[in-house]
């Protein structure tokens, strides 16, 4: 019924409700805030490879190439398995004038990919960079 993605966010929010419950209940407030600290730090570190992305996008967007690299090498850094984030990193890498790299990030987020959906995205976006290679070759 849910994907693999809604399945791990389910698991999480359970058992994040079950360790703020039985953090108030068994270590009073301050046990309960601990965790809650504790939940949304772990929940910002998975999240880091997206955050670095949508920081890079924003370079990107405002005309800081180099900036957006940086951010790239981050998010990519933060996240090698993210076959999404992968694809739109290459693709960016492709806009900014580098093929090379931009096809080195698109082979591997065909190689990450998890679902034939992300496989399929990585392989349509690899198909960008043909006319890069056709005219240089």
């Amino acid at each position: 019924m849910f994907g693999n993605k809604n399945n791990s966010t389910l698991i999480f929010v359970v058992i994040a409700l079950v360790s703020l419950l039985a953090g108030f209940n068994f270590l009073g407030p301050a046990g309960g805030i601990l965790i809650l600290v504790v939940l949304i730090g772990w929940m910002f570190y998975r999240r880091r490879g997206t955050m670095f992305y949508r920081a890079a996008r924003k370079c990107f967007d405002e005309g800081d190439m180099e900036g957006a690299k940086i951010q790239i090498k981050k998010s990519v850094g933060a996240d090698p398995t993210n076959s999404p984030i992968l694809g739109a990193c290459g693709f960016m890498l492709l806009k900014m004038g580098s093929p090379v790299e931009a096809e080195r990030m698109l082979l591997r987020a065909t190689n990450a990919a998890k679902t034939p959906e992300q496989k399929s995205s990585a392989k349509a976006m690899t198909l960008a960079i043909w006319p890069e290679k056709a005219s240089s070759g």
